[in-house]
């Protein structure tokens, strides 16, 4: 006796959403973990941080583009002063990273050499030529403003003063990096070396 072919195809429907019905529970065991912001998140050392990673900002690096959503690099910038503090990754566009203070009140770009996911090493300080009197070139390159803050701590950046000289307070030096904090009226700034004319 053979079966109507009416028949036979509600039997196979019946058969497939039987095995699909048995199959969704072992399913749900399979991925139920899964989690793909967790993907996100993972990372390897010496590769580009991934978004939402936590990162360190190397000493003495430059910050700019405050609050914008693109890296535009012709705005304002900032000079990074610890390197204990812990950002988060927010976005990356070339050669640029995006980071986030974890409280997310502050966020900026720097150039992605600058973020390290590991804590960096501690700048050099050197003292040993305190209050001595060096000749600036004036008006070109660019001040840091320095001022006791709450963590993290940023100088506010500007073009040099028209200042001819400057009292030395510390050499600072990270990795291929090196700053000058000196006294100029009173306030104290961090200065490149190409202000210098004369550099001990």
């Amino acid at each position: 006796m053979q079966i109507p072919a009416m028949n036979r195809d509600a039997v196979l429907v019946l058969a497939i959403v039987t095995i699909a019905l048995l199959c969704l529970p072992l399913l749900g065991m399979l991925f139920g973990d899964f989690n793909p912001a967790a993907m996100t998140n993972a990372s390897t050392p010496g590769v580009t941080p991934t978004l939402a990673a936590r990162a360190y900002l190397l000493p003495f690096r430059q910050v700019f583009a405050i609050g914008l959503a693109e890296p535009i690099t012709r705005t304002t910038f900032l000079l990074y002063e610890n390197g204990t503090d812990v950002f988060q990754v927010i976005g990356q566009r070339g050669a640029y990273t995006r980071l986030q203070t974890l409280d997310a009140k502050m966020n900026f770009w720097t150039g992605s050499e600058n973020v390290s996911l590991t804590p960096t090493a501690s700048a050099q300080y050197d003292l040993s030529e305190r209050n001595k009197v060096l000749r600036l070139i004036p008006a070109t390159g660019y001040a840091c403003l320095h001022e006791d803050a709450p963590p993290p701590l940023f100088s506010t950046c500007q073009p040099l003063p028209n200042f001819s000289s400057a009292r030395l307070s510390g050499k600072m030096t990270s990795g291929s990096i090196v700053v000058y904090l000196v006294e100029i009226d009173g306030k104290a700034y961090y200065v490149p070396p190409e202000v210098i004319l004369t550099i001990p």
